[in-house]
């Protein structure tokens, strides 16, 4: 009932209180962006139903998508699932026939056009609103990137704009195609607040570069609890009987707590308990891979739901990871191969034949004593206090070994952040 509560009450501000899903930003020494391209952002009203469905979509996406990564290789990895959904979102907001099936089947599209676009809408505005004198956590930004003299359909851009708050930037592919390219990544670096300079590197545009579609998205909140240093440097396993040393902080307090299926969870909560750092550690030094693999949406809403007040005792080490991605063959294999052929069907976007040439996603997050900065951006180139009872079981959690976290919104259930921390 307070999940529902919440949700409601985030849905109903976000249908009636306009917001700007960007910070205002001073204007670019040149070529300023028009007050069109920097729309205000009044959130459509979606049903709860709809804004529901819309969040787990996006959260299955999510699940996918990260085990496609992690299935790939071994490394630390840190991926912005809801990033990577709101560029493609658009993208699809473009796409017909088997393209549209494609990417409607892979990103767990199961609302129709009419009511999805609107709820992804109703789901950023309860992300981003703000109540009361809340603190900015959590920005999100979204824009189109247009080739100058194209003629991109006139519905195309009204649904970008009033259901994503992107607005089009008329631009210069193909007489300046790295001047665009650096305005692009500007952009991007101010919305990611100077965290990712350069989304896009050289060659990412090309002459025939017709619709870039960015999203970008910055967290940054402090602990509800801040941590402190553990000691010097301790043991992180990385196999069985392999060590190296990392930095460590430590915490103790009543948190929710879940031990079972071959895992320890903890949610960490930060400061006004509205998102929540979701940790989940095997009980094996080498057991994350079976993890991941058996991973399943129903699998972690489970261990999230069954999860009790407890004396927790957490070491944690302090962590920074950063990852550089094209996921166009990763959502191939993923099951929309169309979209990037020349048998594309992006006729809702405009007229001539466009097809994906990349999708180009980096991301980072650094946990700290403090608490936690993250940052994503994706580019699609087109072409949660508690109460206390007088006792608790305890608990101890060492999260020495690779584990599995996210960074998560409670009253909307969004994951925003998915990654792996194999201590390199």
């Amino acid at each position: 009932m307070l999940r529902r509560a919440l949700l409601l009450a985030l849905v109903a501000c976000a249908a009636g209180c306009p917001a700007r899903v960007e910070d205002p930003a001073p204007p670019e020494k040149a070529g300023a962006p028009a007050p069109s391209e920097e729309p205000a952002f009044t959130p459509p009203a979606a049903p709860e139903g709809d804004l529901r469905a819309a969040a787990d979509g996006n959260n299955a996406f999510a699940i996918d998508l990260y085990k496609a990564l992690a299935a790939a290789a071994p490394a630390s990895l840190v991926v912005s699932p809801y990033s990577v959904s709101a560029a493609l979102g658009m993208t699809y907001a473009g796409a017909r026939g088997e393209t549209a099936g494609e990417m409607a089947k892979v990103l767990h599209f199961k609302l129709p056009p009419e009511r999805l676009h609107p709820a992804q809408g109703s789901l950023l505005g309860a992300l981003v609103g703000m109540r009361g004198k809340e603190r900015p956590t959590l920005q999100v930004a979204n824009a189109l990137w247009g080739q100058s003299g194209v003629p991109f359909r006139d519905d195309f851009l009204a649904l970008t704009r009033a259901n994503y708050g992107a607005g089009l930037r008329e631009v210069d592919f193909a007489g300046n195609t790295e001047a665009v390219r650096q305005r692009i990544n500007e952009w991007v670096n101010a919305k990611t607040r100077d965290r990712i300079p350069e989304l896009l590197a050289p060659g990412d545009l090309t002459v025939r570069t017709r619709l870039v579609l960015t999203n970008a998205v910055h967290f940054k909140d402090r602990w509800a609890k801040p941590f402190v240093e553990f000691g010097k440097e301790h043991p992180f396993w990385v196999s069985a009987d392999a060590s190296v040393p990392r930095p460590f902080m430590h915490n103790g307090d009543v948190w929710s707590h879940f031990a079972g299926d071959g895992v320890n969870v903890v949610l960490v909560p930060y400061e006004g308990w509205r998102r929540t750092f979701v940790l989940v550690v095997p009980d094996a030094r080498t057991g994350l891979r079976a993890v991941e693999q058996n991973l399943t949406l129903s699998k972690l809403n489970a261990w999230i739901a069954d999860c009790t007040e407890a004396r927790v005792w957490l070491q944690l080490p302090e962590f920074r990871v950063k990852a550089c991605l094209d996921l166009a063959g990763t959502l191939t294999k993923m099951g929309m191969p169309l979209p990037f052929t020349g048998g594309a069907d992006f006729t809702g976007i405009g007229p001539g034949e466009l097809s994906v040439s990349k999708v180009i996603h980096e991301a980072l997050i650094e946990v700290n004593k403090e608490g936690t900065e993250a940052a994503a951006a994706t580019a699609v180139v087109v072409g949660q206090p508690v109460s206390v009872p007088r006792e608790y079981r305890s608990v101890t959690v060492r999260a020495d070994r690779p584990f599995l976290y996210l960074i998560r919104d409670n009253p909307t259930e969004s994951i925003l952040f998915i990654g792996r921390y194999a201590g390199n």
